[in-house]
């Protein structure tokens, strides 16, 4: 907690966001919010209505993220990097943009993470992304498949040319598909993979998001290149 509060101090003013990872708990949210200015939250859309906080295959205990919202709402200024665990259909994607129009606040960015392939399911949810991306202050990524980056890094570190690796082809091929569905301004990805993210110029088109970096590399990441970074978390609380 030392080290979050100590570089989001350090980046009040300027980007990126730290995000305390996994804030699933209105213990852990309220510990987050205050030692960073962004909390991540894992989002989970039930049938029966009501968007969850928690991370599937782990227990629903029903906190809503409605009410984490409310319990925070004497934080001004505190963004926001949801994880969109199952937003792929239209009705799931609607249920959280009508709660994130009662909640969304001038000076909270929003971060919506859509999973990975979901721009295969365009036709679902473009109407509900175009309604997100009216909002100034919010922002849909894509989540970059994390085998795929990590094994084309690994690969790339090795010497090998990225258009001889079968993993970075794909990463490739993928990517070309999310650009041509322009539903996403953002991407956001495992910091494992980052060499992956940098060998394409594609990626460059997109603001990036990242999370599994250590506050000891924290200044070797060039922050500057991200919108909000998740850093390791020892939290006891994870859940």
């Amino acid at each position: 907690s030392t080290f979050h509060f100590a570089i989001s101090e350090k980046y009040k003013q300027d980007i990126p966001l730290i995000c305390y990872h996994r804030s699933n708990t209105l213990g852990k949210a309220l510990r987050g919010s205050l030692v960073t200015n962004c909390l991540e939250i894992d989002v989970y859309v039930e049938d029966e209505g009501g968007a969850f906080a928690y991370h599937p295959p782990a227990m629903n205990t029903g906190l809503k993220l409605n009410k984490i919202f409310t319990s925070l709402n004497s934080h001004k200024n505190l963004s926001f990097w949801l994880d969109g665990k199952n937003l792929v259909s239209a009705k799931n994607c609607n249920n959280l943009l009508s709660i994130l129009r009662k909640h969304n606040k001038n000076n909270s960015q929003m971060l919506v993470e859509f999973p990975s392939y979901s721009h295969q399911n365009k036709q679902e949810i473009q109407n509900c992304i175009e309604s997100l991306n009216r909002f100034k202050t919010i922002h849909s990524s894509y989540y970059v498949p994390t085998s795929k980056i990590v094994a084309c890094s690994k690969s790339l570190l090795s010497g090998k040319e990225f258009d001889t690796i079968n993993a970075c082809i794909d990463f490739k091929d993928d990517l070309i598909k999310v650009k041509r569905s322009e539903l996403f301004s953002d991407l956001s990805f495992d910091y494992r993979g980052i060499k992956a993210i940098e060998a394409l110029k594609l990626t460059f088109d997109y603001s990036w998001n990242t999370w599994n970096v250590k506050h000891s590399q924290f200044e070797m990441i060039k922050p500057e290149r991200f919108r909000m970074v998740i850093l390791i978390n020892d939290d006891p609380n994870n859940m």
